[in-house]
């Protein structure tokens, strides 16, 4: 099986660019008081099962490491990859498979079905996200959102297998206003 996360990439892109353009049009679904400016951009994912990333906003103040942007999980805030799981069970089974990174390496994996690779696995989908928001980032694109000034962006794998940035420094590598 194959998988091309540089497409994914590009899908994850436009998905993303359209819920900012859209943000002033409805009411946020997410952690805090809708019309107050954003604290926090949640990009989580879920490769392993069910394959989908989420992308939630948060506005209450301050460095909210709560796990609340979970439960505001649902169809506005998700958007759906099943080939991802297809191919991560696949790898986790022992099938050849090859994956196409972001930047269009690509790459033949094969995992021992005894040894617990996945943790390998996640990691090419959370930094190909991460790529994807410090891109926007750079782009402008995520300071088009209503911000406080020191709002900040996290990647967070569902199942904890996957956090960037560290806790210690989610203000200055994550943070989105210069």
């Amino acid at each position: 099986m194959k998988l091309d996360l540089s497409k994914d990439k590009e899908k994850i892109r436009r998905y993303i660019v359209k819920r900012i353009k859209n943000y002033p049009i409805y009411v946020n679904d997410g952690p805090g008081e809708d019309d107050d400016p954003i604290q926090a951009i949640m990009l989580g994912f879920y490769a392993s099962q069910g394959g989908h990333i989420y992308l939630v906003f948060d506005t209450r103040p301050g460095k909210n490491f709560d796990g609340n942007w979970t439960l505001h999980i649902d169809e506005l805030n998700i958007l759906l990859f099943p080939k991802w799981c297809d191919f991560y069970e696949k790898a986790c089974d022992g099938e050849a498979v090859t994956l196409v990174l972001d930047d269009g390496t690509v790459k033949k994996l094969t995992y021992d079905v005894d040894a617990d690779d996945s943790f390998e696995l996640d990691t090419y989908f959370a930094e190909m996200l991460r790529k994807l928001m410090c891109e926007l980032r750079e782009d402008g694109i995520l300071a088009k959102l209503p911000l406080r000034k020191d709002a900040y962006f996290m990647i967070e794998e569902f199942d904890h297998r996957y956090f960037w940035p560290e806790i210690k420094s989610v203000t200055t590598k994550g943070r989105i206003l210069a």
